[in-house]
């Protein structure tokens, strides 16, 4: 039964309501109709009898009506004096105030709810907190509490499990058997070399994990010379492949390997690039599909089938250049000769030409 409050429901008639509860001054009254707080003596006044209000329009039909008494929490309504009289009536005000505004927190408390939030903790040294992260009435308290100073180092705690040891693998054993988890020891090169789908024949270590249809499998051999992995997809296995390190990068290419682009297990640095892009975009006597590279002044002639041939210019049977004579494949009809000399400073040289069929003569 709440101490300070009266709940009425209008009937749209009705607007006189008694006050069922004492106190102490008529502000400390609070009228509200559905929630809505109405103000004195606008929408409301006291009867000649101070325990009734009235409205001045009566609250509609199932209105909730609401008379609350809220005693002052922020001001003492008595003010003790040196010297003064001190009647009934300022003694029983004092202590009303405190009686009314115990009675209201009761009312609040019953009404409502109160439950615990969150609890965290903050640096030390600092202050406890509580913040209320609901309503008045219904409250949800968050605290907030400072850690305290770090406390002395614990016993050493009990030693944990030993781990799982790696399981023997014997000789003549298939790799391919292992689809379950674990770790498997091969101490022998023997063993691995009498045993099957080994990556290398050497003495290391398998590790196996497998989940639902699928199994992957690492062996790192004993003397550092590699690691190597593979796996299996239902009942497919892959081969294994050597992860990749210092001691098993491909060799660089030379310049005369990269030019010639025949070999397929080399790498190609950006130089090596560069150089066999140089020999791919030059033409030579195989991508002309000639026989030969031909001799001093000898031109490349279309055989007009995508072939061609060394020859000198029509009419030319030969071009002596340097006391060097160079013959030609064509029917001739003269011959040229230069030939030259040297004295002290001057170069002289001379250029002979004889003709034949045509009828023409020496020059």
């Amino acid at each position: 039964m709440p101490y300070a409050k009266d709940s009425y429901t209008g009937d749209s008639s009705t607007t006189d309501f008694v006050i069922s509860f004492p106190y102490i001054e008529a502000s400390h009254v609070v009228v509200k109709v559905d929630g809505i707080t109405k103000t004195n003596p606008d929408d409301y006044t006291f009867t000649t009898d101070s325990q009734k209000i009235r409205f001045s329009t009566a609250p509609a039909s199932g209105a909730i009506v609401l008379l609350v008494r809220s005693t002052s929490q922020t001001a003492r309504l008595v003010d003790y004096q040196s010297g003064a009289i001190l009647s009934e009536e300022i003694l029983d005000n004092d202590s009303l105030q405190a009686f009314y505004l115990t009675q209201e927190v009761w009312d609040i408390a019953e009404e409502g709810s109160i439950a615990v939030g969150t609890t965290t903790t903050s640096a030390a040294g600092g202050n406890a907190s509580v913040v209320n992260a609901g309503t008045s009435t219904n409250a949800i308290l968050n605290f907030t509490i400072p850690r305290g100073p770090t406390g002395p180092t614990g016993a050493t705690g009990a030693q944990g499990p030993t781990g799982t040891a790696a399981v023997a693998i014997g000789g003549n054993v298939d790799l391919n058997t292992y689809t379950t988890n674990g770790y498997f020891h091969q101490n022998s090169n023997a063993n691995a070399t009498s045993g099957s789908n080994y990556p290398v024949a050497l003495a290391g270590m398998l590790s196996v994990q497998a989940k639902s249809n699928m199994v992957y499998q690492h062996y790192q051999t004993y003397n550092g010379g590699g690691s190597y992995q593979r796996t299996k997809y239902n009942s497919t296995w892959y081969a294994w492949d050597k992860i990749r390190d210092s001691g098993n990068d491909a060799a660089i290419a030379s310049q005369a390997e990269a030019e010639a682009g025949t070999n397929n297990t080399k790498g190609m640095t950006p130089l090596r690039v560069k150089q066999a892009n140089a020999v791919a975009g030059s033409v030579g006597a195989t991508q002309l599909n000639v026989t030969g590279n031909g001799t001093t002044s000898q031109f490349l002639r279309s055989d007009g089938d995508g072939s061609f041939t060394w020859a000198v210019p029509n009419g030319v049977t030969a071009v002596t250049i340097n006391n060097t004579t160079t013959s030609g494949t064509v029917a001739p009809v003269r011959s040229v000769s230069l030939s030259g000399s040297i004295t002290g400073s001057t170069l002289t040289l001379t250029l002979t030409k004889t003709m034949t069929a045509d009828g023409g003569g020496g020059e």
